[in-house]
């Protein structure tokens, strides 16, 4: 991608304009792979005092002015782009043709994202400073239904419960490698295309006033009108209607939404389980539906027709 990159930098050290050591940095930078740019700009970044750092991005953005290729322009841009993330400790994401990425630093821009693109999943940032994440998941998933991993920094399990209960399909918690990061978002979107409406499973359920759609992901009233829900609910939801009166334990539910990065140590489940009988249950304090099997598991208690 370098090829004759530095064009124009003799010139700009002659003049005293930019530092050596930054103009070599970013050389090797723009040789490294998606994979190892991340990690590479990090270490540099938050190695560099504030003076320094200020001159590094000063050598960026004289270099970005000197050059004519247009590709060789967006390496560098990139590189401004991502230098602050890495310097404050953020996830870098680097563009790339398999996962291309587009970066919103707060709710509104991500408002403005989602409006402007079609969006196939969202990483999360649960520290966006003024704004709480968890709210900003919550306002997400009140007319969409797109698949959210929630990165948190915080090591108490709460914030993870309370991010599952929103309609977060998965977390992650920092410090942790890119690679897991897109390994991840991979796990997902495998569960997102493969949960499309295919021939094979244009299959309904009936029950209690309910129609469960396994095609169209969808859940309706017997009214007509559609009922919200997030891709663990769902998942969740058609395991008991093809499992009717039978009683599963936590570790067959967890091996039946398989994918999901459950702990027998949490209660991931358990809440899971709370967030869907709020929005099937007439009585969530009460249900009737999926009921708790003490010291066993749960079952679903009632009669499901296959329609079709």
């Amino acid at each position: 991608m370098i090829g004759g990159l530095l064009s124009g930098v003799g010139k700009l050290l002659n003049a005293g304009a930019v530092c050596l050591q930054h103009v070599n940095f970013t050389q090797r930078a723009l040789n490294c792979t998606p994979q190892e740019l991340p990690g590479v700009l990090t270490s540099y970044a938050r190695g560099l005092s504030d003076a320094s750092f200020t001159g590094f991005k000063m050598t960026l953005a004289m270099m970005i002015a000197k050059e004519g290729d247009a590709d060789r322009k967006a390496g560098l841009q990139q590189l401004m782009r991502l230098s602050d993330q890495a310097r404050q400790g953020e996830v870098v994401v680097p563009q790339s043709q398999e996962l291309p990425v587009s970066d919103a630093k707060d709710g509104a821009e991500l408002r403005a994202c989602l409006e402007r693109n079609p969006v196939t999943l969202i990483t999360l940032d649960l520290n966006l400073g003024k704004e709480n994440g968890l709210d900003l998941a919550r306002d997400i998933r009140k007319d969409r239904n797109i698949p959210i991993i929630m990165l948190t920094g915080k090591g108490d399990a709460i914030d993870r419960v309370v991010g599952l209960e929103l309609g977060a399909d998965d977390y992650l918690a920092k410090p942790f490698e890119l690679r897991e990061l897109v390994a991840r978002v991979r796990a997902v979107l495998r569960r997102t295309a493969a949960a499309e409406p295919t021939p094979s499973s244009a299959q309904r359920y009936a029950f209690e006033g309910w129609t469960l759609d396994i095609g169209r992901r969808s859940l309706k009233r017997d009214s007509g009108e559609d009922q919200e829900l997030t891709t663990g609910e769902f998942n969740l939801l058609e395991a008991f209607v093809k499992r009717p009166h039978r009683v599963l334990s936590r570790d067959e539910i967890m091996d039946l939404l398989k994918g999901h990065n459950w702990s027998p140590l949490d209660r991931s489940i358990d809440n899971l389980i709370a967030r869907l009988r709020k929005k099937i249950e007439g009585d969530p304090e009460h249900p009737q539906l999926i009921k708790t099997v003490r010291g066993v598991g749960y079952t679903f208690a009632a009669d499901a027709k296959r329609l079709t």
